[in-house]
């Protein structure tokens, strides 16, 4: 729960990994408007909802940052003990849940039993579309 409180005290979080260079900034989400607003002003902005109180959302939390270090994908995550209106308007109903958007749209959603494999998946095609496109 300590990253929670960090978040909670910051309103962002940073993780540096040994094996990473990158430093991944997670914004915390406090209301949809501010998710609306990271959705227009992000090509790719992958979210992660999950309460503190669950541990598998804990313990995957620093493998999402991990996938996100090598990746152009901004990033937001949700307190949803503290915000469930904002899981109920994205239907969020098991934790944790990651949605990715593409230009504001939701382009994928991974739910419960996250592989890291569909993830790093999911991310490099998003990616590959704003390349594409731009």
């Amino acid at each position: 729960q300590n990253f929670w409180r960090q978040v909670k005290e910051t309103a962002s979080w940073s993780h540096a990994s040994e094996s990473f260079d990158a430093v991944i900034m997670m914004i915390e989400i406090r209301s949809e408007t501010q998710l609306e607003d990271l959705k227009a002003a992000n090509e790719v902005l992958l979210t992660y909802f999950a309460p503190p109180s669950c541990n598998v959302g804990e313990s995957l939390f620093d493998k999402v940052v991990a996938v996100l270090a090598d990746r152009p994908v901004s990033a937001a995550q949700v307190d949803t003990s503290a915000r469930p209106a904002i899981a109920g308007q994205h239907l969020v109903l098991a934790f944790p849940t990651i949605l990715v958007f593409v230009y504001g749209r939701e382009f994928g959603r991974l739910s419960r039993i996250i592989s890291i494999g569909d993830l790093e998946d999911m991310l490099d095609r998003a990616v590959a579309i704003v390349d594409n496109i731009t």
